[in-house]
């Protein structure tokens, strides 16, 4: 035991001697995304509301729900799949895709998955602004809920980047992991409440469950959507705030992820190279 703590204090020793290594990563990824594009940033939050506006439309006509309302709670359930998404896709590729970095350079592992994590988290915080540009346009209210999002992110946080570092693991040793990461994702995506509205939702209520995501979506619901919609009681005023085993549930897969995918990389530290 004593081992793991002196090697889980030298590398966090390391990725704040790092740091710098970590802004410049983070930087250069973000311009590359926009380099030679017109809109630049702008497509940070172009992109969700026009995937925002067809899915708000189409599945509001099927589910026939309130359209206003019920495009802000598809909306807060994007931000989150969106940060989740990127993070991981992103994620699993961040040592094949830094190859060449990694055999000139001594630097710690960790900085690489850490870099994608932290711009899927800088891109996220663009699709949150959209999201209040949405809150203005429809002068919906604001709520005190507000305050635990921040809370919310970085258990998601702490809980993808444990993740990341199993998927980064499977795609550095079998390359054939690209190719099934999209299907698990898109099998998440479906089985996460996103797009079901709760009066619905509440018949998948044995997948939703068993599904670590719902307990970290329903941080973004409880912050940014109405008491009223979520309970699906009219007289219901302001928010709702996360249930106790909201915050047991998320906080126990946070660490357990973090923990498992911080023993898978230690596990395979000197092998990646190999590999590559």
């Amino acid at each position: 035991m004593s081992g793991w703590i002196a090697a889980l204090r030298d590398d966090v020793t390391a990725l704040v001697r790092f740091r710098f290594v970590v802004q410049h990563l983070v930087a250069t990824q973000l311009k590359l995304r926009y380099h030679r594009s017109v809109l630049g940033i702008g497509w940070t939050l172009l992109n969700p509301l026009l995937l925002l506006s067809v899915q708000a439309m189409a599945f509001s006509q099927i589910l026939r729900v309130e359209a206003k309302t019920y495009t802000l709670y598809l909306f807060s359930g994007l931000i989150l799949w969106q940060f989740f998404s990127n993070a991981i896709d992103s994620g699993s590729r961040s040592l094949i895709a830094n190859e060449r970095l990694i055999r000139v350079v001594s630097a710690p592992k960790l900085i690489f998955p850490l870099s994608d994590l932290l711009v899927a988290l800088i891109h996220s915080g663009f699709t949150l602004g959209a999201f209040f540009l949405l809150v203005v346009a429809f002068d919906a209210p604001v709520q005190r809920q507000l305050l635990v999002l921040p809370l919310g992110v970085l258990l998601l946080g702490i809980f993808t980047f444990g993740l990341m570092l199993v998927v980064m693991t499977l795609m550095t040793f079998f390359r054939d992991f690209a190719h099934i990461i999209g299907v698990l994702l898109s099998a998440c995506y479906f089985g996460s409440p996103i797009l079901y509205p709760p009066q619905v939702g509440n018949r998948f209520e044995v997948v939703l469950r068993y599904n670590p995501l719902t307990y970290y979506i329903e941080f973004f619901h409880d912050a940014l959507v109405s008491a009223s919609f979520l309970t699906q009681n009219p007289a219901a005023v302001g928010g709702v705030w996360p249930s106790a085993n909201t915050w047991i549930v998320a906080s126990a897969c946070s660490a357990v992820s973090l923990l498992s995918g911080y023993l898978v990389y230690k596990t395979f530290e000197h092998d990646y190279i190999f590999h590559l």
